[in-house]
């Protein structure tokens, strides 16, 4: 691999400076402390070229297939579609210990009875937020109700964990195949800050056209922009967005003769519809939908099987998938996959390290290291 002064000096934190002078073998300070920082710059990346790496890639399973279906005639018949579910994010591959979930545990803090021992909050630190002086014994769990609470509302995907996505492995990267393979595709990846001018003001900038004004002036510029164009918007995460944001969204379809798939945790559905079906006018624009959950467990091995393969190096026998089953077996039980419904990041991970020790002296991928090296994932 080639290296830059530019890139050599941001990965040993020398200015660029420093690297040119030093180089034309004119640099006057101090040349032990320059010539330390590029020999660990050496070494580092010499490791990571001689470390078998497992890359997560777009792999073309029943369920993406599905998904790209859905994309393909949404955009011919300029339709409204949806994805939604939790499938392909898997919770694991976020890392909870390095959040600091895993430190004093529910069981601390008397809630082992519920089963929370195995996440363990103390990373956040509930009792110094005052849930303690709150008294959930005294208000009582089963008085607010998780359902009361809602874990949408509080929203998962509010503190960010569905906005993080898994290259390959979630309806994220389906989207990105889709538009990467179309040049009439605007793909929108929201996030916390949409609004719904932050949402007209990106597709205004992406079609071209002015993104200054008013939410109405901002809808008529990607109507004029859209109309009659045959092109498709897609929007990620879209479990995020307010009401007003959909709605405008399907003022934008009507008038413009639009595509527009939107993809998202499975709230979206519940935002699309509203808690009592208020919004019909909305949900009832919907030509397609897939429940990414549903789909997912009636192709579970299968799928399962094809990802493995591709994260898995194929350049030897011993870690080529489909000569050797039980690795595969061996894999399947120990990402846990079906209890995790799906958890495709814990595979990645577990894929990852495998290889990664599989290089060490040469052992090759075995059922033990695959055990071995499940011993320390979280679940």
């Amino acid at each position: 691999m080639c290296y830059t002064q530019s890139k050599v000096a941001a990965k040993t934190g020398l200015s660029p400076a420093f690297i040119s002078q030093y180089l034309k073998g004119v640099y006057n300070g101090n040349i032990d402390n320059v010539e330390a920082a590029i020999n660990n710059f050496i070494t580092r990346e010499g490791g990571k070229e001689k470390n078998r790496k497992v890359k997560a890639r777009f792999v073309k399973t029943q369920l993406s297939s599905n998904c790209l279906t859905l994309l393909r005639n949404t955009h011919l018949d300029a339709d409204i579609g949806v994805i939604y579910g939790n499938a392909g994010l898997g919770w694991a591959g976020l890392g909870w210990a390095g959040l600091g979930w895993a430190g004093l545990g529910w069981a601390g803090l008397g809630w082992a009875g519920l089963g929370w021992a195995g996440l363990g909050w103390a990373g956040l630190g509930w009792a110094g937020l005052g849930w303690a002086g709150l008294g959930w014994a005294g208000l009582g769990w089963a008085g607010l109700g998780w359902a009361g609470l809602g874990w949408a509302g509080l929203g998962w995907a509010g503190l960010g964990w569905a906005g993080l996505g898994w290259a390959g492995l979630g309806k994220s990267m389906v989207l990105r195949q889709y538009a990467s393979s179309y040049k009439d595709v605007i793909l929108i990846e929201a996030d916390l800050g949409y609004t719904t001018k932050v949402l007209l003001q990106e597709l205004c900038d992406r079609l071209g056209v002015n993104k200054r004004g008013n939410i109405h002036d901002l809808t008529e510029n990607s109507i004029t922009a859209l109309h009659d164009t045959g092109w498709l918007v897609l929007i990620d995460e879209a479990e995020l967005l307010p009401y007003r944001a959909l709605e405008a969204m399907r003022r934008i379809h009507d008038r413009a003769g639009a595509g527009v798939v939107l993809a998202g945790m499975p709230r979206l559905l519940l935002n699309l519809k509203g808690r009592r079906g208020e919004y019909a006018q909305l949900y009832s624009r919907v030509g397609m939908a897939i429940d990414l959950d549903r789909e997912k467990a009636r192709h579970d091995r299968t799928d399962f099987d094809l990802i493995l393969v591709s994260l898995l190096p194929t350049n030897d026998d011993e870690s080529n998938i489909k000569m050797l089953p039980e690795l595969a077996d061996a894999f399947y039980k120990a990402s846990n996959y079906k209890a995790s419904k799906g958890n495709y990041r814990r595979l990645f991970k577990l894929a990852r390290g495998v290889v990664r020790a599989s290089g060490i002296g040469d052992q090759g991928i075995s059922v033990a290291l695959i055990e071995e090296y499940s011993s320390m994932l979280i679940n």
